[in-house]
């Protein structure tokens, strides 16, 4: 036996699948969907949302191990709910920008450029969307921006 415990062990193992198999994963996924768009017109788009999947999944690990090696306090949510916000407004919004920015490319590629003539079109509303993340992103940091340059004159 070993000298670590069993929670030492488990936490290891997590980290290992979220900060090294997962990115793996995704990467390889990737790949196997720019192979499959190669052949098949309208099956790669799976294949980017299975790697997205695996790349928010190695984030909420790594977000879990951020929150259990907070120290306790009355702070302690506070700290974990700015962290949540600005790791979604941070990572996740403008990696969800750039999934819809590649799939309004994958839109104008199978359907023509033509096509775009309304705003209902599938690949206007991806573009709009991603620029909404972009926006909600931004606005985020600008807040984050406000609330700690007003915090510094309190303490």
């Amino acid at each position: 036996m070993g000298n670590g415990s069993f929670d030492t062990g488990l936490t290891a193992m997590a980290s290992y699948l979220g900060n090294v198999i997962l990115p793996i994963c995704a990467g390889l996924v990737l790949c196997i969907g720019i192979y499959q768009l190669a052949h098949r017109a309208r099956a790669g788009e799976r294949y980017l949302t299975a790697s997205v999947v695996c790349l928010l999944a190695s984030g909420f690990v790594r977000l879990a191990e951020y929150f259990s090696t907070q120290n306790s306090g009355q702070d302690q949510f506070f700290y974990a709910l700015l962290s949540l916000t600005n790791w979604v407004g941070n990572v996740v919004m403008p990696l969800y920008a750039a999934v819809n920015l590649l799939r309004a490319i994958l839109a104008v590629s199978n359907g023509g450029m033509f096509e775009l003539t309304s705003v209902g079109g599938n690949a206007a509303r991806h573009v709009i969307v991603a620029v909404g993340c972009l926006a909600v992103s931004g606005g985020l940091r600008l807040l984050e921006f406000f609330v700690t340059s007003g915090a510094g004159g309190i303490h």
